[in-house]
């Protein structure tokens, strides 16, 4: 009979998990400290299966093969599946389907499919898409979309790129765009900085330049540069086949229009 290679791996990870110490007891002073503790090593199958309880961080390296979750992760987080922090990353995070964090993320996220992180100051990399829920600082680059539910103070770089309270944002904040959108739609909620794209909308003010076939903003200070611009109000210029301003005294203007 055939020996299955994996069998061993497989249950010396069982057997970690049956023999962990079980004295975390509530209102146990010493078990709840020992929960608090970071290890240096965290080997995961899928959790529970994993050499270090989920409630604790790590601090050197963690390697999972399908599921693994720790509170806080500082160092390398390595895994073929989905690598799941209830806490803050600082580091680097490398998995096939799925990073998540629900707390900051200082650092890089790479993976196969998607990260997900509560907010961001580094790097975000993803063969579909990127999504943060707060605040970002620093370069998403997706394939086909970046998502912020905050403020966006770097690069956004993939089909189509957000950065909106229609899709979920927090509490009515003004949430915006300081830096640039590549993709093939581009949408802030106000924009400091360039947007480059099939189509570019600006819900609020935009501060800089609109590049692409359809352009809208409600105000413009900049240059709008497209096939068909449009905007509420205009202090700057409009460069294309239709430029359309709602507050000037002739609408619509081909070619070019400048108003300061």
């Amino acid at each position: 009979m055939r020996r299955d290679p994996y069998l061993p791996v497989v249950l010396m990870l069982a057997s970690l998990l049956v023999l962990q110490p079980t004295s975390s007891i509530a209102g146990d002073p010493d078990a709840e400290k020992e929960e608090m503790e970071s290890a240096f090593l965290q080997l995961s199958l899928f959790n529970p299966i994993q050499l270090v309880n989920e409630r604790k961080s790590i601090s050197g390296l963690r390697l999972n093969l399908v599921y693994a979750k720790n509170a806080d992760i500082s160092g390398v987080d390595l895994g073929l599946g989905l690598n799941n922090v209830s806490g803050n990353v600082t580091g680097i995070q490398i998995a096939g389907v799925w990073n998540g964090a629900d707390g900051t993320v200082k650092g890089i996220q790479i993976v196969g499919l998607g990260n997900n992180a509560g907010s961001l100051s580094g790097v975000q990399i993803a063969g579909f898409g990127n999504e943060v829920s707060r605040d970002t600082t620093g370069v998403q680059l997706g394939l086909v979309m970046n998502l912020v539910l905050g403020e966006m103070n770097g690069i956004q770089v993939s089909a189509f790129n957000n950065v909106s309270t229609i899709l979920g944002g927090s509490g009515g904040a003004k949430l915006s765009v300081t830096g640039v959108q590549i993709g093939l739609a581009n949408l802030a909620r106000g924009l400091s900085g360039v947007q480059i794209g099939l189509f570019n909308a600006s819900e609020d003010s935009t501060h800089g330049v609109q590049f692409g076939l359809f352009n809208w903003a409600h105000k413009v200070r900049g240059v709008q540069i497209g096939v068909y611009n449009s905007c509420k109000s205009l202090e700057g210029v409009q460069l294309g086949l239709i430029n359309y301003a709602e507050e000037s005294s002739i609408p619509y203007l081909p070619i070019l229009r400048a108003s300061f």
